[in-house]
């Protein structure tokens, strides 16, 4: 993957032209939980005279899977397209509530903070289907393959612990590409940046037969180091199989694999640098120079997932979603210290086995409408402690713990549809129970409501009010989350404000491992965008409440040139982008304050040729801000990124 391969494409396609028209491709689309399959009831994020098309009916007409609420947040494939972005979870930052607690170095496990709440209490789902690791109760978003994303549904606040087998705070929904192509389609996607930094992306989609249809996605990301032990390595693999028996019934079984190194290096060793000088900052952001905490230490993690799905629509009024999956994960750390402060810092391997059933159903009647969930996951573990360094399981291995338990949930949603279905009224429920060694624990349960009303196309208002059990012994967890929405031609406007009451307080930890409480998280946000001609005016302003976890406020946004150029041949996007994060100070053994006292802007650029491929600029870190997010890791100094997306051979 070198510069010599990208030239050679930029090279050939002045005079490539794509063989695939607009009547030969049914996209990925989102449908309604509706019966008039109204596209004003779903809210995309800074998506300005455009809309979630439904597909055109036509004789292998797919089924698609629905989403969990229509009234949720979805960020669309044509924002996400255009973004600068390396992996998944940055088309979350924008979202308004999203913080990504950045570590610097490419491909660490970056922690994503969404309405306040930490990576271990999101629910990550793709395609409906939780993806999280059981163990830890979290997702790398690293291991979701982003050029297979269409789109993303994020659920408000209210209802995140509804959906999925486990009462997680906040639920998001990775909407995978799901179309059917009359002739064999392909995509490659390729980037290069500083340190070795590459990606290489290769999807491909075909009718093997007449109702049977291939799609297959690969995908390598890796860096050099740029700082000791900070290389990074990925592979990863996607395959679906899906036949479409029918207009009312299509079956459809999928393969994902995962496997990923990752230089765990632990951050800059201040410590060590304090013994040199009093200035820690003349050391901090030197590559060459800089000590890190484990010179040698690898985290090493591989994954597969098995899922057969079975979507039947017997009628208009009734649509079935049922899966049966199986998943495998490993996650290994090796030429770690031992520390026994943090017994999760030792050398282990922690393999999960994970087998389970979904039933999404959906049933709708006049002006009622009706879905009920229904989970069930048996889950085995087994935590061996690592003897020496760089072991394979289970060579000079011993067990630390073995379990398993069983999981189940069931979670109805009634709605009520009036005034031609601009008002919507929701009541929902969940019961969720766990059984450990034959040891039947009490059951957790959560309630709440809300209400939606779309006053035209211009207005639309949300208002919801939840209660659940997250832990066991914890009295209800209340959220609240209200907002309001105004969208025209050339104006979008979003404000939003949630508020969570911990009665007893959910506890977490500091960058120390301190646990630390937090009785209240709330914030307000606030997302904005401005045509004004053929200039573009973005920003996504989080305000967090004081007891609110990394209580940074942010600010993200930018200026940009977007116009249609060359006869229609060219669909620019470009311009500065903008981040501004507060500088935050943490109580530790070495006073620190994180975050820069000036702003970080970028320069990026984004331009589709013929509808076939998009080539990708980023200037990033013009002012070459030094700083870091996440105590000690350094953000990138200034570089340069670019790429390739292009629909090859179509």
């Amino acid at each position: 993957m070198k510069i010599k391969f990208l030239l050679l494409i930029l090279y050939f396609l002045t005079d490539i032209y794509p063989q695939i028209n607009s009547d030969s491709l049914t996209t990925r689309n989102i449908v309604l939980d509706s019966l008039k399959q109204d596209t004003s009831a779903i809210d995309t994020i800074g998506l300005l005279g455009d809309s979630l098309k439904i597909s055109k009916k036509d004789t292998l007409a797919p089924l698609l899977q629905t989403p969990f609420y229509s009234g949720s947040s979805f960020i669309p494939n044509k924002r996400i397209v255009m973004l600068d972005y390396r992996y998944t979870a940055d088309f979350l930052e924008v979202f308004p509530f999203t913080f990504i607690l950045d570590k610097g170095f490419i491909g660490q496990r970056n922690e994503v903070v969404i309405y306040g709440t930490r990576f271990n209490s999101i629910s990550y789902f793709l395609d409906g289907v939780l993806f999280n690791d059981r163990y830890s109760n979290s997702l790398d978003l690293n291991h979701t393959q982003s050029e297979s994303i269409d789109s993303i549904e994020i659920i408000p606040a209210p209802r995140g612990f509804l959906y999925g087998p486990v009462n997680n705070a906040v639920s998001v929904n990775l909407i995978t590409k799901d179309f059917i192509s009359k002739i064999p389609y392909s995509r490659i996607k390729y980037y290069e940046g500083p340190f070795g930094e590459a990606m290489f992306d290769g999807v491909f989609s075909a009718m093997l037969f007449n109702k049977l249809n291939f799609f297959a996605d690969i995908t390598n990301r890796k860096t050099d180091e740029s700082f000791e032990n900070s290389s990074y390595s990925i592979w990863q693999a996607s395959a679906r199989l899906k036949y479409l028996l029918s207009n009312k019934l299509n079956l459809s079984g999928s393969y994902n694999f995962v496997h990923s190194e990752t230089g765990l290096n632990g951050g800059i060793d201040v410590d060590s640098i304090s013994r040199i000088t009093a200035n820690i900052d003349s050391l901090l952001y030197d590559e060459r120079l800089a000590p890190v905490i484990y010179p040698t230490a690898l985290q090493k993690n591989k994954q597969h997932h098995f899922n057969l799905r079975i979507l039947w629509n017997p009628t208009e009024n009734l649509k079935t979603d049922l899966n049966l999956y199986y998943k495998f994960y490993l996650d290994e750390k090796d030429n770690l210290e031992n520390h026994v402060e943090d017994i999760e810092l030792l050398n282990t391997s922690i393999k999960s086995k994970i087998l389970g059933v979904f039933l999404k159903e959906n049933f709708n009647y006049g002006i009622f409408n009706s879905q009920i969930n229904f989970n069930y996951e048996y889950h085995d573990y087994l935590v061996l402690d690592k003897i020496g360094p760089s072991l394979t399981v289970p060579d000079n291995a011993m067990i630390r713990n073995s379990f398993s338990h069983n999981i189940f949930s069931v979670s109805p949603v009634i709605s009520i549809l009036s005034f031609d279905s601009k008002l919507i009224f929701s009541v929902f429920y969940k019961y969720y129970k766990k059984i450990n060694l034959n040891v039947s624990l009490p059951a957790l349960n959560g309630a709440g409501i809300d209400v939606s009303y779309k006053f035209n196309s211009k207005y639309s208002f949300y208002l919801g009010y939840s209660g659940f059990e997250f832990i066991q012994n914890f009295e209800n967890i209340e959220t609240i989350e209200a907002g309001a929405r105004y969208s025209e031609k050339n104006i979008f406007f979003d404000l939003r404000f949630y508020n969570r009451e911990i009665p007893y307080g959910l506890i977490s930890s500091n960058f120390e491992g301190r646990p630390i409480i937090n009785s209240n998280i709330s914030g307000i946000g606030i997302g904005a965008e401005i045509n004004l001609w053929k200039i573009q005016l973005e920003s996504q302003l989080n305000i967090p409440g004081k007891e609110t976890f990394y209580n940074q406020f942010q600010l993200r946004g930018g200026v940009f040139y977007k116009d249609v150029l060359f006869d229609s041949s060219l669909a620019l996007k470009t311009g500065f982008a903008v981040y501004r994060f507060s500088r935050q100070e943490l109580i530790t053994r070495i006073p620190i304050k994180t975050g820069s006292s000036k702003p970080r802007i970028d320069f990026t650029l984004a331009g589709e040729i013929q509808n076939s491929a998009i080539v990708y600029f980023a200037w990033e870190n013009l002012l070459n801000e030094n700083y870091y997010i996440v105590p000690y890791y350094p953000m990138p100094e200034r570089s340069i990124r670019f790429g390739i997306a292009w629909e090859i051979f179509n």
